[in-house]
């Protein structure tokens, strides 16, 4: 113990040999009724810390559920943007694809258009002869 601490107990000795013994254990009730007050305010204040404590533990658990559901959901909106990605190569394919039928469509339409004006030329031609 300290110096201080030492001097402190000798001046409550001295206080407490000079007073009568109901006075004794009125103090003595006194701190036993402080005591008893101290240790349920622990035990409450202890209770207090285990609800709080399996309230954090319900919510960790919950924002772990939370987190798993965001990253699947990650995963799904990336598949379905994999997917899209895909299906517009696709449409891009496929239009590419039109596009060049009917560039030759129109190719083999100008290619009839002066085929059958020669032939008309030609019928008419053998028409006057």
């Amino acid at each position: 113990m300290t110096k201080k601490n030492e001097v402190a107990i000798k001046v409550r000795q001295t206080k407490l040999s000079k007073k009568s013994s109901e006075e004794l254990i009125e103090i003595i009730l006194r701190k036993d009724k402080t005591e008893k007050n101290l240790n349920a305010q622990i035990v409450g204040l202890k209770e207090e810390v285990n609800n709080l404590q399996k309230a954090y533990n319900a919510m960790t658990n919950d924002m772990d559920g939370t987190m798993q559901t965001l990253e699947s959901y990650k995963d799904r909106v990336k598949a379905l943007n994999e997917v899209i990605d895909a299906q517009e190569a696709t449409h891009n394919s496929n239009n590419k694809y039109l596009n060049d039928m009917i560039i030759g469509f129109k190719t083999q339409l100008k290619a009839y258009k002066l085929y059958s004006t020669i032939v008309s030329i030609i019928v008419v031609i053998l028409a006057v002869y």
